[in-house]
């Protein structure tokens, strides 16, 4: 991220409270193409700038998953999978939203455990309110929308009909943007890392798509 929109933003926060929806939208995708665009959504929280623009996302910070499988609090295991995207605007927005709608799903089982049934398609839901609201067009924000619904999908048992569904779903070039972020996703959280359930599904899409 430029330092110099780094300074501006921590010196000027008030200016920025003012922006109008391209302002929002312009400084976001500075951010978000950035090297390590965490360290940028990490400012605007810090200044009080991520309340404002997207309040949906401030509701995750600090929000404790309850589940021994995240080590970080929702707001973090989102930056953790957003540094570990690749660099691509449409992958980047579904990174940084894939798991918004976590606090409003949020439930603890009998045995204290934190469950969030549902988070991928209220999530998806809550992603294209907010890129409606900052005024990308419909194919975008759809885009994003169907990477979050379907980013769950490796934890489904799936065959080989079940992966040309959700190829049709998804969209065969746009494909290989789900399987980054679900390691992406995968990398977010405590080690050792397993993504064996990923290349799975990658490897019977890969074979669908384009038969030897």
């Amino acid at each position: 991220m430029n330092n110099d929109l780094i300074e501006s933003i921590k010196t000027n926060k008030e200016k920025f409270k003012t922006l109008d929806k391209q302002g929002v939208k312009n400084l976001f995708e500075q951010i978000l193409m950035s090297q390590k665009p965490s360290s940028g959504i990490r400012i605007l929280e810090d200044v009080g700038l991520l309340k404002i623009y997207i309040p949906e996302l401030q509701k995750c910070v600090g929000f404790d998953q309850r589940n021994p499988h995240h080590n970080y609090d929702v707001f973090d295991h989102i930056l953790a999978v957003l540094d570990n995207t690749p660099l691509d605007l449409t992958l980047r927005w579904a990174a940084l939203l894939h798991d918004i709608a976590k606090p409003q799903t949020f439930f603890v089982d009998e045995k204290g455990k934190g469950r969030f049934f549902g988070h991928d398609i209220e999530g998806a839901k809550v992603a294209k309110d907010i890129l409606n609201r900052l005024d990308y067009d419909e194919r975008f924000s759809n885009e994003v929308a169907v990477l979050i619904k379907a980013h769950m999908s490796r934890y489904n048992n799936m065959k080989e009909k079940g992966v040309k569904k959700l190829i049709n779903k998804v969209g065969k070039y746009n494909i290989e943007k789900l399987f980054q972020l679900q390691r992406a996703d995968i990398k977010g959280r405590h080690g050792p890392y397993d993504f064996s359930r990923v290349e799975v599904i990658e490897n019977m899409a890969k074979e669908i798509i384009d038969p030897k």
